[in-house]
C-alpha cells in the first residue's frame, strides 16, 4: 500500500469533513476547503475525498521539494552574506510542511482535525 492509499483508507469522506469542521449541507455538499466558496459546490463522496487528499498531498509534496531545493541553493555562503528571503522561508516552513505531510499520511483520526486549521493557515485559506 502506498502513502496515498494509507491516507485514503484511514477515514471516510464524511468523517473527514466532520473532523475538519467542514459544514455538510443538504445533499452531502460542502464548500471546497482550498477555495473561497461561499456556497457548497463539492459533493461529499469517495471521489471528493480522494480528490481532496490527493490535492493536499500533491501541493504539500511539491512545496516540500521547493523548500528542500531552496535550503541547498539559497543558503548563505558566509556569516556576512545577506539572508535570501527564500532561505528564510525554508527556516520557517520546512519542518511545518514535513509535519503536515506526516499527519496527512500517518495521522490518526484524532490528530487530523488539529492539522486541518494549520494547513489552511499555511496555504493562505482562512
Amino acid at each position: 500500500m502506498n502513502r496515498f492509499e494509507i491516507a485514503k483508507a484511514a477515514v471516510t469522506p464524511r468523517m473527514a469533513a466532520e473532523q475538519y469542521e467542514l459544514s455538510i449541507k443538504q445533499g452531502s455538499m460542502i464548500c471546497r476547503p482550498f477555495h473561497d466558496d461561499w456556497t457548497p459546490s463539492m459533493k461529499l463522496n469517495a471521489e471528493a475525498q480522494v480528490e481532496l487528499e490527493g490535492r493536499s498531498f500533491r501541493v504539500l509534496g511539491d512545496y516540500l521539494q521547493i523548500l528542500r531545493d531552496w535550503k541547498t541553493n539559497c543558503a548563505p555562503q558566509s556569516p556576512e552574506d545577506d539572508i535570501d528571503p527564500r532561505y528564510a522561508e525554508v527556516c520557517h516552513m520546512l519542518e511545518r510542511i514535513e509535519n503536515m505531510l506526516d499527519i496527512l499520511i500517518y495521522g490518526t483520526p484524532k490528530e487530523r482535525p488539529r492539522w486541518w486549521p494549520t494547513c489552511r493557515r499555511a496555504t493562505g485559506r482562512h
